[in-house]
């Protein structure tokens, strides 16, 4: 995706940039069911054919506004924690929540059409089989680190993780949680998976987190020996 970006001209990547934010604009207002393409078209300026030849379908596009957010949250986090590991997934999950606190229409919107798909969605290939392989990252990580103990379950941990993410998203939206509970909420579930599978320096790191009500992904790393 970033190869292609980069090979789009300035007005190319203008274009782009009016359709997706059209697109998270009208998924906020009106949800998926009622984001219509033509719609998209005429808050972005283009023609409903030039739409359709850049994106075949409302699924297409709405994939596309999703993939921007979804890469600038792991950029961010791959800075914040200089590389995949437990303070990646916890800085990922920080990032994630601060942007649904800046956008919860739209995320709401998303969630609600992901709690809807069937297995084997793009939506749910998207959210949920691409979460789940950036945790297997980290963990991988982690266990060339000597951070997880012998015979951690990677995929098990990292399916477990991917289910946290979501299972916190979905008592927001059912209003179990407020939106300002989320990011809370997120962490612990995170780390209620981390914990009992690590060891040495990087448990004691993420034991403190858990305990501290003051949590921010600069204060997830290892103690000084």
């Amino acid at each position: 995706m970033h190869s292609t970006q980069r090979s789009l001209t300035t007005n190319q990547r203008a274009r782009r940039f009016r359709i997706l934010k059209a697109t998270q604009k009208l998924v906020t207002e009106h949800g998926y069911s009622g984001t219509i393409m033509r719609d998209v078209a005429a808050l972005a300026e283009v023609s409903a054919t030039t739409l359709y030849n850049l994106y075949n379908t409302k699924d297409e596009l709405l994939l596309a506004a999703l993939t921007e957010s979804i890469v600038e949250s792991a950029q961010r986090a791959h800075q914040d924690a200089g590389g995949p590991g437990y303070r990646y997934l916890l800085a990922h999950a920080q990032h994630v929540a601060e942007f649904t606190r800046s956008q919860p229409s739209f995320v709401s919107a998303i969630s609600e059409a992901l709690f809807r798909a069937s297995p084997g969605d793009a939506l749910v290939l998207m959210l949920m089989d691409q979460l789940r392989e950036d945790a297997r990252k980290s963990l991988d990580a982690m266990a060339a680190a000597d951070e997880l103990a012998a015979g951690a379950d990677l995929l098990g941990m990292a399916t477990r993780l991917t289910g946290a993410f979501w299972a916190t998203f979905l008592l927001w939206s059912k209003g179990l949680i407020q939106l300002d509970a989320l990011e809370d909420t997120l962490r612990d579930s995170y780390l209620s998976v981390l914990i009992p599978a690590s060891q040495g320096d990087a448990r004691t790191a993420l034991e403190v987190a858990y305990a501290s009500p003051s949590y921010t992904s600069a204060t997830v790393r290892p103690p000084h020996r």
